[in-house]
């Protein structure tokens, strides 16, 4: 299991989106939040992996 710890700059990065775009995955349960250092959100690499999953399973 990769344990990769991501910024959210990152994850955007990664998917090519913007932050608005980001912050609508999270919304809606799409991608999920692991863990805040102060208000700084971070996400393990496995969990995107899992949420790049679920988003191809949709389209």
């Amino acid at each position: 299991m990769n344990t990769s710890i991501m910024t959210s700059r990152d994850v955007m990065a990664l998917l090519q989106i913007s932050e608005n775009t980001l912050l609508k995955y999270e919304r809606i349960g799409i991608i999920k939040v692991d863990f805040r250092l102060g208000n700084r959100k971070r996400y393990y690499w496995s969990s995107i992996e899992k949420s790049l999953i679920r988003l191809s399973k949709r389209r």
